[in-house]
């Protein structure tokens, strides 16, 4: 378990990986106001490719996934029923879980983000997206928790990612911006 309180900087993998199959973020329970962001991006730097999930526990979150290519936003479709829910409801302290499952076919990426509290079986938001390209699902995964009000505590219970790892790059420093 790793525990940080008003820490704002980004932390990432040592490991790169050639394909990422799945990302399983579990948090235990939090106290007060931060956002959190979890991102696949290219181990040479976020501004070439950045795939983020980011949450607002304590708040709605519209449009969840933004994919970023050499700084500017590439579409992301949202698949599926479209009464469903777009934005992701409010989290609050509970200990929560964000999963998210890539596969691609020769054209495009297609992510499913699934977001649930711990103590409910019903997920709190579940959503299939497709991005074209196929790069997205490999780099290297980053977490961080910028927060507008501190302090705040976050507590990682489990970070597990399943895929291929790129055996020839090993992370130096994160590639993320300050």
């Amino acid at each position: 378990m790793l525990a940080w309180e008003s820490y704002t900087r980004p932390f990432a993998c040592r490991l790169t990986f050639r394909r990422i199959d799945e990302v399983r973020l579990v948090l235990g329970p939090t106290r007060n106001l931060f956002d959190l962001g979890v991102a696949v991006v290219d181990p040479r730097g976020w501004q070439r490719r950045s795939l983020v999930v980011r949450l607002r526990p304590w708040d709605r979150t519209e449009e969840p996934l933004l994919a970023l290519r050499g700084q500017e936003p590439v579409a992301v479709e949202r698949l599926g029923d479209p009464s469903s829910e777009d934005s992701v409801p409010r989290i609050g302290t509970d200990p929560f879980e964000i999963a998210l499952g890539f596969r691609t076919d020769s054209e495009s990426t297609f992510v499913a983000l699934r977001v649930a509290r711990r103590s409910r079986s019903e997920p709190l938001y579940e959503g299939t997206f497709r991005i074209e390209g196929t790069g997205w699902p490999a780099g290297a995964v980053v977490v961080q928790t910028p927060s507008p009000a501190e302090p705040f505590l976050v507590t990682l219970e489990k970070l597990s990612v399943c895929g291929l790892i790129e055996p020839s790059f090993v992370l130096e420093e994160v590639p993320w911006p300050d």
